[in-house]
């Protein structure tokens, strides 16, 4: 949450410049990124860490039953990304509606 407007903002999730942000929603809590870094972070060695890919993906801020954060990322083609995050789906907990 951005403390100097009390409003959410999924863009701080990262706190990193390199990512290019897209379809946010009016309240701030989901979008889809593009993560340009090209730096696969659980490559860091190896073939795979010289691999040039970009990074898909989108972040979402959940508030309840606690607000937290989390993100689904694919490195490869836009193809690929665009095949796998078509399918992730929030489904909200019915324990805590």
């Amino acid at each position: 949450m951005d403390e100097s407007t009390g409003k959410w903002n999924i863009t701080g999730i990262f706190g990193q410049p390199d990512k290019q942000w897209s379809n946010i929603s009016s309240n701030g809590e989901t979008g889809s990124f593009i993560d340009t870094s090209k730096i696969i972070p659980f490559t860091m060695s190896g073939s795979y860490s010289k691999t040039q890919y970009i990074g898909y993906g989108k972040a979402f801020i959940i508030k309840r039953p606690e607000p937290y954060s989390f993100y689904i990322e694919v490195w490869g083609s836009q193809t690929l990304a665009n095949a796998v995050l078509s399918t992730v789906q929030i489904e909200e907990d019915s324990a805590h509606s």
